[in-house]
């Protein structure tokens, strides 16, 4: 009884993990997008989105292991926007765009998110 409790908590979360975190990449692959445009408002929205990932650790998740699995990957998300937060905050202290590291890190970014909507 108490591994199907678990199992239906699990699908729960899953539930409302995976579109959060679709949306999360979204607004992120956006803000990519603006960071050589507008760099000030780039680093507003992945502000925004660093919040959602730092808030985005999950317990309830089928196990251990999994839970291990999936709070990695939120990390690797969140280290990722950090990375991307610091390139707007270059640009708009007037250095030019590093678009191979913004190119890198975005990379980093997918594959992380990629991985944490994996575990469900």
């Amino acid at each position: 009884m108490a591994e199907v409790t678990t199992d239906q908590a699990a699908a729960a979360a899953c539930s409302i993990i995976t579109p959060a975190i679709k949306q999360v990449a979204s607004d992120v692959q956006n803000a990519v997008a603006d960071i050589p445009i507008d760099a000030t408002a780039a680093e507003k929205n992945l502000q925004a989105a660093k919040v959602l990932l730092d808030a985005g650790g999950m317990q309830i998740l089928v196990d251990d292991a999994t839970n291990t699995k999936y709070n990695a990957a939120m990390s690797a998300a969140s280290t990722a926007v950090d990375g991307l937060i610091e390139q707007a905050q270059a640009i708009q202290a007037g250095q030019a765009p590093d678009t191979t590291r913004i190119d890198e890190l975005d990379t980093q970014l997918e594959t992380a998110l990629s991985d944490a909507t994996a575990v469900c």
